[in-house]
């Protein structure tokens, strides 16, 4: 049986406020610059919920930019005894992740809010936090492993299928998620900027990063990992040409 994570694990890594009911805590993401609340997470006994302050329910591009989430693809949720806006997912409105999750479910939420990994960001200090945490709160270390370097905690490689070219060994980094993660989050700040690179743009700029954060991620040739193979292996359906369409669309409507 996979090994299951909460807000308990969750909050040693985040900035998490426990909360008393009807909620659990909340977890911030976008605030304006008095602080005010724009877009965060409502946690109940049932998950995570996106919450949306109400004038910014109309800004689905900013909605979407900090989430990864559509907001067409969301509906209403209602917390009896809470006056805050939140939203599930279609169609079954469910939580974006549930209350208990595996790392598998993690890892998907995380393929949405990619900004997360901007939060755990130390710097050069982040490998001895990383070291530091492994000791004191060894399953907080493996989210955060997962967030910063896609790096599935061990039972859940072991459960994984065999891999070809460039796939890592058991406990190194899962180089396809990450950059599955990198490219949306490279897309999404374009965006802000009305640019919309190609992918091979994109698939370029992963290949610097990981020469330069993980040099021990290599291909079968034991060379480092070029952005051809990287958008080969990694990015298929990872395009912001709809963006770009979406983008022009508007601008000739004017």
């Amino acid at each position: 049986m996979p090994t299951t994570y909460g807000i308990k694990e969750l909050s040693v890594i985040l900035d998490i406020e426990i909360k008393a009911r009807p909620l659990h805590a909340f977890f911030e993401l976008f605030v304006d610059h008095c602080g005010a609340l724009i877009i965060g997470y409502a946690i109940d006994s049932d998950g995570f919920w996106l919450q949306i302050h109400k004038e910014c329910i109309t800004e689905k591009r900013l909605i979407e930019s900090w989430t990864g989430y559509d907001i067409f693809d969301c509906c209403h949720k209602k917390i009896e005894g809470y006056e805050g806006h939140l939203y599930g997912l279609l169609p079954n409105c469910s939580p974006m992740l549930p209350a208990i999750f595996t790392a598998q479910q993690f890892s998907d939420f995380l393929m949405h809010t990619t900004i997360i990994r901007n939060m755990l960001d130390r710097g050069d200090e982040t490998q001895v936090w990383l070291d530091d945490l492994a000791v004191s709160n060894p399953k907080a270390a493996e989210l955060a492993n997962l967030v910063l370097y896609g790096v599935m905690p061990p039972e859940s490689e072991a459960n994984s299928s065999s891999r070809k070219i460039g796939d890592e060994r058991p406990n190194s980094i899962d180089w396809k998620a990450l950059a599955k993660t990198r490219a949306l989050a490279i897309i999404k700040e374009h965006k802000l900027r009305d640019t919309y690179p190609s992918q091979e743009i994109v698939a370029d700029t992963i290949a610097n990063e990981f020469r330069n954060a993980f040099p021990q991620v290599v291909g079968s040739d034991g060379k480092p990992l070029t952005g051809a193979s990287i958008k080969r292996h990694a990015l298929k359906g990872i395009t912001s040409a709809q963006g770009k369409q979406l983008s022009m669309k508007t601008l000739q409507g004017k």
